[in-house]
């Protein structure tokens, strides 16, 4: 896959693909404040900022993209995250695991008939319910298994693109929670799910991968461009 990303005020073309990713370092404060809003703008209510094209083609950004500006704290909505997940497993239950579900509520039901045999007041229960009702009642949900941070950033994105369809994902501040060997882990791990992604940030990063571009904007707004070939700066 391969987008084109076009802002008046830069004159690169951000090249979006999976082989390559681009950083938009924008030294100048006022700038920065007016692209981090804008992104975010753009993605919530569709008002024009960036413009995304595939070929020649226009596409609509906020469609496509998605925008992390706390890299510890990606913004999931759990209950969509939940009701997504529900939805797709209920749809791939099969007659043999509905029969075993019924089977499951019949014995539930005499399972709370046992223990409230002896409640002071008539008591009945539900059981004409589908899986999706037990599902949500269980709050069936993605499993965090670390605390490393690498690995919680690549699930939430993984969550994200399978909820949200997004495929272009834009980072603030990337550079500044991973090592180069991190780095490098990331780049990999969003070409196996082909997702394409550039960083904005406030700063040239420390260093820089051979898979990466950079953009600068210095503070007179004087703008400059690292190839991939080039590795000090």
């Amino acid at each position: 896959m391969k987008r084109i990303l076009r802002h008046h005020r830069i004159e690169a073309e951000i090249i979006l693909e999976c082989d390559t990713y681009t950083t938009l370092a924008i030294e100048s404060p006022s700038l920065l404040r007016t692209f981090l809003d804008g992104v975010e703008r753009q993605i919530e209510t569709g008002e024009p900022f960036f413009r995304l094209y595939d070929g020649n083609k226009e596409i609509p950004f906020e469609k496509s993209c998605y925008f992390i500006r706390d890299c510890f704290n990606p913004a999931l909505d759990n209950k969509k995250v939940e009701n997504t997940i529900t939805k797709e497993v209920v749809s791939s239950i099969s007659d043999e695991e509905q029969t075993e579900f019924q089977r499951l509520i019949n014995e539930l039901s005499q399972w709370v008939e046992k223990v409230a045999f002896d409640f002071p007041i008539p008591l009945t229960i539900e059981t004409d319910i589908n899986p999706g009702v037990l599902l949500k009642a269980l709050s069936l949900s993605p499993h965090r298994k670390t605390d490393i941070f690498l690995e919680n950033l690549v699930l939430s994105i993984r969550i994200l693109n399978h909820v949200t369809k997004k495929n272009i994902f834009i980072f603030y501040n990337l550079q500044d929670y991973l090592s180069e060997d991190e780095l490098y882990s990331f780049h990999k791990e969003m070409q196996k799910m082909e997702i394409v992604f550039f960083t904005l940030t406030s700063h040239l990063p420390l260093r820089k991968t051979q898979y990466e571009k950079i953009v600068r904007i210095d503070e007179d707004l004087f703008e400059q461009h690292i190839d991939f070939k080039t590795t000090d700066f």
